[in-house]
């Protein structure tokens, strides 16, 4: 994500200097960060956007959008893509703009950032393997880190991401050092969805960072587990297997953590209460 004042400054150097903006809206446009584009976030007009994904609701088209004296002067035949002219893209590309328009689909993802980031930050303010949480809208990230070193663990990545698909939620890894969850929920997800599916990722990173310190730990672990499994069996309620065992997990860490607390040195140690 750009930090503030970024794009602005680097639109005033462009036009200084006579370079065309481009600006890439293949991932963040239509609606997705909370602005039909992510540049309208900085009151930014590039001289040239392209478009895709989004654009048509999944069926392929991309597009370039642009000034009109650079549209124009483009020879006939020469600006053209893979997925141009499909009648049927472009057909599904206009319902989908309307749609769009007619939901408020930028206000939705708005209202997915408010209700994530939050639990997002309050995740990274005492877990240390989360290095940073930004984003914008319904396009969000968590990094995740060594605590000691600070360097990537695309290792740690990888078992969340595996922790939370077994638990019916499926996040995307991404990254450079691949050491990134990529939360792309769509923009209609409903609000009691959205929490319980970062409940799930924020059991899946805490259980994945946190251990159990001691024998008798894990003997209380085990013990609600298990309490849990037998209690948790409303199929109403928890629709699958994998779900239940979350649920079990879930309830079995927050004994622990009842007997258990984290000294400011990060060793565990007995509660005081």
């Amino acid at each position: 994500m750009p930090a503030a004042g970024f794009l602005p400054a680097l639109a005033r150097w462009c036009s200084e200097h006579g370079v065309l903006l481009v600006a890439d809206e293949i991932q963040t446009g239509f609606c997705r960060t909370g602005e039909w584009f992510a540049c309208h976030h900085d009151n930014v007009i590039p001289d040239l956007i392209t478009t895709a994904k989004g654009i048509a609701g999944g069926l392929p088209l991309a597009a370039v959008t642009g000034r009109a004296h650079l549209m124009d002067a483009v020879h006939p035949g020469g600006l053209g893509g893979t997925y141009g002219g499909n009648p049927v893209a472009c057909a599904a590309a206009l319902a989908s703009i309307a749609t769009m328009r007619e939901h408020n689909l930028a206000a939705a993802a708005r209202c997915i950032e408010a209700i994530a980031k939050p639990k997002l930050d309050a995740l990274a303010a005492h877990c240390p393997a989360v290095g940073q949480v930004r984003g914008r809208g319904a396009m969000l990230a968590v990094e995740l880190i060594n605590p000691a070193t600070g360097a990537p663990d695309s290792a740690l990545t990888t078992h969340i991401a595996r922790t939370c698909h077994s638990a019916g939620v499926v996040v995307l890894t991404c990254g450079t050092y691949a050491n990134v969850i990529r939360l792309l929920p769509p923009l209609v997800f409903p609000a009691d969805l959205l929490t319980e599916g970062l409940d799930v990722l924020t059991d899946a990173i805490l259980t994945a960072t946190t251990r159990p310190p001691t024998n008798l730990a894990q003997e209380i672990y085990k013990e609600a587990f298990n309490h849990a499994w037998d209690e948790y069996k409303d199929p109403d309620k928890h629709r699958d297997g994998a779900h239940r065992e979350q649920v079990a997990h879930r309830v079995a860490w927050t004994a622990v953590k009842r007997k258990y607390e984290k000294g400011d040195n990060g060793q565990w140690q007995p509660n005081a209460e």
